[in-house]
């Protein structure tokens, strides 16, 4: 299934599910009730002026005063409904994510009627604050494997500098072989299936770019097939598409065991869950810029660990972690490692 077949089939997905979210969720006021609701179920609430704690009123309100200081307590105050006007997009939003059906930008401010902007504030805001809980889920990966995904440059970077630094950081940590010094015999094919290996050695025998065409002629394989093979080869950077569907050997691959931060087993972990992650952007998003590799991957998490994340639980995350604003998503730039969920049958 290609990329755009993967987003159309999430879409019709969408467009029946929300038949059954609006049933479920009704109109824009009983939305507003049920974050209310959820959060009323703590009892109590601090007064964040004066300290004092408050029962809050058995009547579904959002705002009330203080006993002691008798200034106004709002209930979504500093969570994720902070001062929010609208919140039955954001739900639905929540019920499809539980669901595990992921939409672009594009697609979920179509389906909830509002700007695309709208949108990517909540989910990066989402995603953000999902960044700290997963230290007790995840497992740290090399921001260099996730490559393939990034498709936007940006100049902010780990180091503050322009993105030419960090690729050149990035470099330094990984390769030993100069560019013109890149043999077939240098690239480790540990691991590859054998239809992989022998599409390799199709495009590494070749003086110039091969097109797709003529190696699906070599190779025999299916259309299917052979698009697997490539797609994976380009994700363990062993091969690199050029313009006009042509294919040559990469000259950026470089050996796991150039990595001084792990071994050779670790390594190749982390290329498997990067290549989940980059599946997941280039399926769903096309690309993204590197400096929110780390926040894509927490969406990863919430779109497939179905146990973790039900409509309850997420709508619990968002009630109780602390309000994130704008400025600190933009000022936010993945490390050049960062986490990822390692979920079962991933290992």
């Amino acid at each position: 299934m290609s990329n755009t077949d993967r987003s159309q089939a999430n879409w019709a997905l969408a467009v029946k599910a929300l038949r059954e979210i609006d049933a479920i969720f009704g109109s824009e006021e009983n939305c507003r009730l049920i974050v209310l609701a959820k959060i009323a179920e703590c009892q109590k609430i601090n007064c964040r002026r004066c300290g004092n704690e408050n029962v809050i009123p058995a009547a579904l309100v959002r705002k009330f005063l203080c006993r002691n200081c008798k200034k106004e307590i709002s209930l979504t105050a500093r969570t994720l409904f902070h001062r929010a006007q609208k919140f039955r997009y954001r739900l639905v939003m929540l019920e499809l994510i539980a669901r595990g059906i992921v939409l672009s930008a594009n697609q979920q401010a179509e389906i909830t009627n509002v700007s695309n902007d709208t949108i990517n504030k909540f989910v990066q805001k989402l995603a953000f604050g999902a960044v700290g809980l997963m230290k007790d889920f995840a497992v740290e990966i090399l921001s260099v494997f996730c490559q393939p995904a990034v498709s936007r440059r940006t100049l902010q970077t780990p180091a503050g500098e322009p993105p030419y630094a960090e690729e050149f950081t990035l470099q330094k940590m990984t390769t030993t072989q100069p560019k013109q010094e890149n043999k077939p015999d240098d690239y480790n094919l540990e691991g590859l299936s054998e239809k992989e290996k022998s599409v390799f050695d199709l495009v590494s025998s070749s003086a110039a770019p091969i097109p797709f065409d003529e190696i699906c002629q070599k190779s025999q394989a299916s259309l299917g097939e052979l698009s697997s093979s490539l797609m994976s080869l380009e994700l363990q950077g062993l091969v690199d598409r050029k313009p006009g569907d042509k294919y040559e050997i990469s000259t950026k691959h470089h050996l796991p065991n150039t990595l001084s931060i792990s071994n050779a087993k670790t390594i190749e972990r982390q290329q498997r869950l990067a290549k989940n992650l980059v599946y997941f952007v280039k399926d769903h998003y096309q690309g993204i810029g590197r400096k929110y590799e780390q926040l894509y991957s927490a969406l990863y998490w919430f779109y497939h660990d179905r146990k973790r994340w039900t409509f309850d639980s997420l709508l619990e995350f968002c009630v109780s972690i602390e309000y994130i604003r704008n400025q600190e998503i933009l000022d936010y730039v993945t490390p050049l490692s960062f986490k990822i969920v390692m979920l079962s049958g991933t290992s």
